[in-house]
């Protein structure tokens, strides 16, 4: 099949891990990259990735500013995309004015399906294009999120983040990476108010947050933790495996939804103590798989009892590894939404074929018979 993916580009990015998969699983893949348009498209990939955050809100300030820029951003898509004549047009950027949309299916001699898979929050859904939009099917990772769309009665689908075993996996470390990424416990993300919350109680331990720098309003203690360090790919499988305890909280927007974390943290074969959630037992047997904290009462217990019970923390994360790399990677939440896709078409074909008259069929009278 002949894809394109549009969405951020960089190290470990949503877009990237799901371009890498559809190469493996022997599609044809063009990556379109709209964020790498306004003052990104003029910097270097490993300035872009260090400061990725900051950049990407300013871009973001800028076209709600002037939302003209939509269109110089999207024009060249277009461009690229009718050159390239695909059959599935899959976005990961969910705010997508309607017009540009519909226009992806005005190529020259190809009309293809347009799908938009959302990693985030409706929390996150900004200028609510994703509503209006004519996708023909959207992808979401919260259970919330699909029903709320249902009720609008709009083609809404549950598909789930996921670890790419190319480099989230476990890795080999040297003395040298142990000593550099090796600590009592880690995480990598943004270093959010809820987030500071939860790690200002673990203030007595070796830690280390791996991402982009935090801004100048974030003066809690915890600050001293951040490496101001982005890692992604085998440099986060490095972090995940070096620590003690791979700490994930989830977003407090995320209602019946996981994180991409709490799949890479276990492709990575770290243990992964995980904020509780009522769907995680959909993905990971908790007590076996990974280890589940309720409130801040349990995360000052449970960070303690696994220190001092590495077997008992090798023989978590080696479950939660190996479900992981079975059931929870991009090749396999890939091939579920081409099911969906193909599901639907035969069921259209299916439709079609119905509603042609087969040879011998009784035909139905029309109106002018009945007349005569």
């Amino acid at each position: 099949m002949r894809c394109a993916v549009i969405g951020p580009i960089h190290t470990d990015s949503f877009a990237k891990c799901i371009i890498t998969a559809f190469m493996d699983m022997g599609h044809q893949v063009m990556s379109i990259n709209p964020d790498r348009g306004l003052l990104s498209g003029w910097l270097p990939d490993s300035l872009y990735t260090k400061n990725s955050f900051r950049i990407r809100s300013l871009e973001r300030l800028l076209i709600k500013a002037i939302p003209e820029l939509e269109v110089v951003i999207f024009r060249k898509a277009l461009h690229e995309l009718n050159r390239f004549e695909p059959e599935l047009v899959l976005s990961t950027i969910w705010d997508i004015p309607p017009d540009v949309v519909s226009n992806f299916k005005k190529g020259p001699a190809r009309t293809p399906i347009t799908a938009v898979w959302c990693p985030d929050a409706m929390i996150n859904f900004d200028r609510q294009y994703i509503f209006t939009a004519p996708w023909d099917y959207l992808f979401f990772t919260d259970e919330y999120i699909v029903e709320f769309f249902h009720n609008l009665e709009l083609n809404a689908h549950l598909l789930p983040l996921a670890c790419y075993p190319g480099w989230h996996r476990q890795v080999r470390l040297t003395p040298e990476e142990k000593e550099f990424y090796g600590c009592d416990i880690t995480t990598a993300g943004n270093l959010y108010g809820v987030r500071v919350k939860v790690f200002e109680q673990l203030l007595d331990y070796d830690v280390k947050i791996w991402g982009a720098s935090p801004g100048r309003t974030i003066t809690s203690p915890v600050r001293r933790f951040h490496q101001h360090r982005y890692v992604g790919e085998l440099e986060k499988s490095k972090a995940f495996n070096a620590a003690a305890i791979v700490l994930n909280n989830m977003h407090y927007a995320a209602i019946r939804g996981l994180n991409k974390r709490a799949f890479e943290a276990c492709g990575c074969g770290g243990f992964q103590l995980i904020s509780d959630s009522s769907v995680l037992a959909q993905y990971f047997v908790p007590g076996q798989e990974v280890v589940v904290y309720r409130n801040l009462q349990e995360l000052r217990e449970l960070v303690p009892y696994y220190l001092n019970r590495p077997e008992e923390r090798a023989a978590i994360a080696a479950a939660g590894y190996r479900r992981a790399q079975s059931e929870h990677t991009y090749h396999r939440r890939l091939e579920t939404m081409l099911r969906i896709i193909a599901a639907d078409k035969n069921q259209s074909k299916s439709c079609q074929d119905d509603s042609i008259p087969q040879p011998g069929a009784a035909q139905p009278i029309t109106d002018q018979e009945m007349a005569t």
